[in-house]
C-alpha cells in the first residue's frame, strides 16, 4: 500500500514537471496527476507550449511556416522563397516567382515547362518551334 501511494505522488510530480515545463500550472497539474496520474500524463505528454504570461509566442524563423496563400494554408520550410504545392510566393508578396531560367521556356499550347531547344513537349506532346538559348 505505501509503495503504492509512493509511486503515484512520485508519477503525480512528473506530470506537474511535463506541464511546468509547457508554461502551465505546476500545482493544478500535480493535483490532477495526483488524482487521474495515467490520464494526466498522457494530457501533459500531448500539451502543446504555451507563451509564458505577458510575452508573445514567436515562431522560430528559421523553423516551418504556413503558406500565405488562403486556398493553400500547407506547412513548408521557413527558408523556401515559394510554396512547394501551390507556388505562392512565400512574403505573401502576389504572383508566383518567375520559376525558369533561360535554358527553358513554357509551352504555348500547356504552359508548362520545357527546355528552350525542345521540338516537342514533354507534357502535352505538342510540337513547338525550338528557340535558341
Amino acid at each position: 500500500m505505501g509503495y503504492a501511494i509512493l509511486f503515484s505522488l512520485l508519477m503525480a510530480i512528473i506530470v506537474a514537471m511535463i506541464a511546468s515545463s509547457k508554461n502551465r500550472s505546476g500545482f493544478l497539474w500535480f493535483l490532477y496527476g495526483l488524482l487521474l496520474w495515467p490520464i494526466a500524463l498522457v494530457h501533459a505528454l500531448l500539451l502543446k507550449p504555451q507563451a509564458a504570461q505577458g510575452e508573445d509566442f514567436v515562431e522560430n524563423p528559421d523553423g516551418p511556416a504556413r503558406c500565405p496563400s488562403p486556398t493553400c494554408g500547407k506547412i513548408v520550410h521557413a527558408q523556401r522563397d515559394d510554396c512547394p504545392y501551390c507556388g505562392a510566393r512565400m512574403d505573401g508578396q502576389p504572383g508566383p516567382l518567375p520559376t525558369h531560367g533561360p535554358d527553358q521556356r513554357e509551352c504555348p499550347h500547356c504552359a508548362e515547362l520545357i527546355k528552350a531547344k525542345a521540338i516537342k513537349c514533354k507534357h502535352c506532346g505538342s510540337a513547338v518551334e525550338p528557340k535558341a538559348a
